[in-house]
């Protein structure tokens, strides 16, 4: 019945925004996202879906397509009514809330309000292919290596190509990054989500049971036979240098070695006298044993070749692919709505 208002936003309020259509306000259902970016007084359009039930018309509103979309497939969700997609959109924007479903994250979906652990089961299960299904079949178009396996088997790259595309990357380097040598460097400013893709990596890996080489699907389900997925903090990597090198040692060998906030640590500390470089030392020794790794930083390139020398850089730049984090910090975006809340 109606696509969408288009007016003068007259009012705002937790989960609602009010839009002044030649004088007649139309009371939308809104999620925080959308709430966040209007603002009282200026010119506002917002698409529009109309639940109808026992008599009760609700208009909910929506900033823009993929908000939309996200919600319309939600309410398909048996147990997900209107209210507790909003609820759900509201904890995270479209792109990442499609990573989260693509990735398994339940542990997101029940930081909404009213979700619980079942529901957000129920919303992984349901979902989790509708919202690949795109990305997937696009990059399956794009490149070989995203087409389906000879043997009739899951393309683990095809899922990994999407869970980039959703965050915003296009084809070309979500199929670049899956590609890569040995290691992937996601890099960005603060706050924008490097973190999180790191830790969805590591959910995907986990739920994609990748068996290693040279053994049969028959192995067995020991967790030997399968690729682990270990993420530790720079920080954490000199004190483990310091204090237990067995352990370093270990992390020198994980399978796939993801390492958070590379630049923030001490780049030479003093032990017992000597001076030791953690992080040179680890990438080295991974980069030695051709072990796949990823990381995340916010230093530029050229900061990064300053701080651990040409040698660490050069071999940076030939194992690794690069992914930019372009989009705004999401820190910036949750002070403001919790500015708004209050």
């Amino acid at each position: 019945m109606f696509y969408y208002v288009d007016g003068t936003v007259s009012v705002l309020q937790t989960g609602l925004a009010v839009i002044d259509c030649g004088g007649v306000g139309y009371a939308c259902h809104a999620s925080q996202n959308t709430i966040s970016r209007l603002k009282i007084g200026t010119k506002a359009r917002l698409l529009t879906y109309l639940n109808v039930r026992e008599g009760i018309f609700e208009l909910y509103g929506f900033i823009d397509e993929e908000e939309k979309s996200c919600f319309e497939m939600m309410i398909g969700v048996s147990g997900v009514g209107p209210k507790a997609a909003l609820s759900i959109l509201s904890v995270a924007p479209p792109d990442r809330l499609a990573l989260s479903i693509i990735t398994g994250d339940e542990k997101m979906l029940t930081q909404a309000p009213g979700i619980g652990k079942k529901i957000a089961q129920r919303i992984v299960l349901e979902l989790r292919d509708k919202m690949s299904k795109e990305q997937l079949e696009s990059a399956s178009a794009a490149s070989p290596v995203a087409a389906a396996d000879l043997s009739g088997g899951v393309n683990h790259t095809q899922e990994a190509v999407a869970a980039l595309m959703v965050l915003g990357y296009t084809q070309a380097e979500a199929l670049h990054a899956m590609n890569a040598k040995f290691g992937i460097v996601l890099c960005g400013g603060c706050g924008n989500g490097k973190t999180t893709m790191l830790k969805a990596l590591q959910n995907l890996v986990r739920r994609l049971e990748i068996l290693k080489p040279n053994l049969s699907p028959n192995a067995g389900h020991s967790s030997d036979n399968y690729y682990s997925f270990t993420i530790v903090n720079a920080m954490q990597i000199v004190q483990i240098r310091k204090t237990d090198y067995n352990k370093f040692c270990k992390l020198a060998e994980a399978d796939i070695l993801g390492i958070d906030d590379i630049g923030t640590e001490p780049a030479e500390v003093q032990d017992y006298g000597n001076f030791i470089y953690p992080i040179k030392e680890l990438l080295a020794m991974r980069y030695d044993a051709q072990l796949f790794t990823v990381f995340t930083t916010n230093l530029e390139p050229k900061e990064i070749r300053q701080r651990y020398g040409d040698r660490i850089a050069d071999r940076l730049n030939e194992m690794m692919t690069k992914v930019v984090f372009r989009n705004p910090t999401y820190r910036t975006e949750n002070a403001q709505m919790a500015d708004s809340q209050g």
